[in-house]
């Protein structure tokens, strides 16, 4: 959250409010980083068992603010929480993150492509293959 604000008016009264100093902009949606994925995928499979947000925040033992940030990609999960909603799915956290480790894996390989030079060898300096004059 913000820090809180005392500011004085011309009345004499102070006002408190919030500021937006350390609140993160959301992520949009899609976004090729994990948590991106993580919130389109967390909504997905909660929309899969039925529940509402509330429902699914209560089954999982947390609130369902937090719930809704990490959806809307406002808030990274912890691991607490990650431990929590893969219990409310009923299986082990492994199991829970495993395709969002399968996509980052394949994301990572697409970025990445091998180098059209080939592999280098190990045992060769680089005057060795140039033409001599």
């Amino acid at each position: 959250m913000g820090k809180l604000e005392v500011k004085a008016r011309k009345n004499g009264k102070a006002s408190k409010r919030r500021s937006r100093i350390g609140r993160q902009e959301p992520r949009k949606p899609g976004g090729q980083d994990l948590l991106g994925r993580f919130g389109i995928y967390l909504s997905r499979r909660r929309k899969e068992t039925n529940l509402s947000l509330r429902q699914f925040a209560r089954s999982a033992g947390m609130a369902h603010t937090n719930l809704f940030q990490m959806e809307e990609l406002r808030k990274n999960p912890r691991l607490t929480e990650l431990a929590r909603l893969a219990k409310a799915f009923r299986e082990p956290l492994t199991e829970f993150l495993r395709p969002l480790q399968q996509a980052q894996r394949s994301f990572d390989a697409a970025c990445d492509p091998p180098s059209a030079a080939g592999p280098v060898e190990s045992g060769s300096t680089a005057g060795e293959n140039s033409p001599t004059t």
